[in-house]
């Protein structure tokens, strides 16, 4: 199952990219958001969403074991920046890493979170904002734990046909990271 869900992402992540830079319609990419589409219209949501479930799962726990080895704390203006918004123990833990590719089946994401302790930035992506927005999702793998997370975002991956913009972990984190300012408290809760 772990060599299936690498090749599946690793496949998707070559071919895949947004169809638009604007995250409210930016899709998972032509190539394979379409065939994902019909089979989920196909077989139904609930049989794509038990398909799914162990692939992210897995794609999550394969990204930890190549990114953590060589992840580094936030930098402490990384740090002093991000501390306005999130808990000093999620930030404290929080590791960064540097890749070619960051996203889930996304060749052009700047960055993605895979665990409550990890983020992994394409290079010449690391920015404060893209950074703010990964901890939203730190917070969400905070309150879930990674399979629930990898549950859940999976779900609302085929509940929104697979576009991007429109997953509401995604827009959750769009729209504070566009807010600028306070605590972050989401669809989960605080995170404090």
């Amino acid at each position: 199952m772990r060599i299936l869900t690498i090749a599946v992402f690793a496949c998707a992540s070559l071919v895949a990219s947004p169809t638009t830079a604007n995250a409210e319609s930016a899709s998972f990419g032509i190539p394979w958001r379409i065939p994902l589409v019909r089979l989920s219209k196909h077989f139904g949501r609930d049989a794509m969403k038990g398909f799914l479930r162990p692939l992210v799962h897995g794609y999550i726990e394969f990204m930890r074991d190549v990114a953590l080895k060589d992840a580094q704390p936030l930098t402490t203006a990384e740090k002093k920046h991000l501390a306005e918004f999130f808990p000093l123990r999620l930030i404290d833990r929080v590791r960064v890493t540097l890749l070619g590719v960051a996203g889930l089946g996304n060749s052009s994401a700047g960055a993605a979170a895979y665990g409550p302790d990890l983020i992994v930035v394409k290079r010449g992506h690391r920015t404060l904002a893209v950074l703010k927005h990964e901890m939203v999702h730190i917070c969400q793998y905070d309150k879930l734990g990674i399979a629930a997370f990898a549950q859940r975002y999976a779900e609302q991956l085929v509940d929104t046909d697979f576009v991007y913009g429109k997953v509401p972990f995604e827009v959750e984190a769009h729209r504070f990271t566009a807010s600028g300012r306070g605590r972050f408290s989401g669809i989960l809760g605080s995170c404090e």
